[in-house]
């Protein structure tokens, strides 16, 4: 009876730890908006890390007890961010912007310091009849395998649905803050 049970739980301990080496354990989120202003004025919000919590979905709103600081360059690559915050909201991390230009957009990295998390970011610009078409996508691992596989599995999905939604909240801000609110129609 014995041999059987630590058969059995070896048997399902290879099967896992198999299984988990070709599980993915990336994940790759994009949003993307079309914003009618010119690449300068884009680039002069996205790649100044100071204005991120004004029109991010990680705003002060979101998480009003979060200090935010900022060193290396004002704008652009070497710009840093540093944010300590709720332990339930935003907790604590870091961006680093690792290229940026006016013409492409910025490219970052994002550590979650309380996790040991680590992502990589990019939000660029791409020419749209409209105006400029701005992509926002984030890269990142659940771990190592076979573990990360796995991890992904359970909580993948809702990872990437928050993450989704945080940048269509970010771009939407984003817009509204670089074109403008509309004038209501007058009335007749």
């Amino acid at each position: 009876m014995l041999k059987r049970l630590i058969l059995t739980l070896t048997t399902v301990l290879v099967l896992f730890l198999t299984i988990g080496f070709f599980l993915p354990n990336e994940y790759r989120v994009e949003k993307s908006v079309v914003i009618g202003a010119d690449r300068q004025a884009l680039y002069d919000v996205v790649g100044t890390l100071e204005t991120w919590p004004e029109w991010t979905a990680w705003s002060r709103e979101f998480d009003p007890q979060c200090k935010w600081t900022f060193e290396g360059a004002k704008t652009g690559t070497g710009a840093v961010m540093r944010w300590v915050g709720d332990p339930e909201r935003l907790r604590s991390g870091e961006i680093h912007v690792v290229a940026a230009t006016p013409e492409r957009g910025v490219d970052y990295e994002c550590v979650y310091n309380d996790r040991g998390f680590r992502t990589t970011g990019s939000i660029l610009f791409f020419d749209d009849p409209a105006g400029v078409r701005v992509v926002w996508s984030n890269l990142g691992a659940f771990g190592s395998r076979p573990f990360g596989g796995w991890v992904k599995v359970m909580i993948g999905s809702i990872v990437e649905r928050t993450t989704s939604s945080d940048f269509k909240t970010g771009l939407d801000r984003l817009k509204q803050r670089l074109e403008g609110a509309k004038a209501p129609e007058p009335a007749k």
